[in-house]
């Protein structure tokens, strides 16, 4: 890929496996809220993105973000999430139709 403007913006940044392609798939999460996957990212580069979370999300007032297995699944398709506030939140099962169910952990 050609060096842009646009991942000056890329806040955080983790590996997962999303897309259920058993592919190595990144998760972006952007200063303005948006969260985007980019699937089976490798030597070639990118492959497309898929967006999961919308601009001016909630989620731009993430700290951390970080994919692994939390939940009942042995796939690393699971985010973490603390926020600004101190509170954290569990996303189970994310993938390309989105980011799902909200859990929070510590409120």
């Amino acid at each position: 890929m050609k060096a842009n403007t646009a991942w000056k913006e890329a806040d955080q940044i983790t590996a997962g496996e999303f897309t259920g392609k058993k592919t190595a798939d990144l998760l972006v999460r952007w200063s303005d809220g948006a969260a985007s996957i980019y699937p089976g990212v490798d030597a070639d580069g990118f492959h497309g993105d898929i967006s999961v979370r919308p601009r001016m999300s909630f989620w731009k007032n993430a700290t951390v973000v970080a994919a692994g297995v939390f939940a009942a699944n042995d796939r690393a398709d699971d985010i973490m999430v603390r926020w600004a506030s101190g509170a954290v939140s569990l996303y189970p099962g994310v993938d390309a139709a989105g980011t799902h169910t909200e859990i929070q952990l510590v409120h």
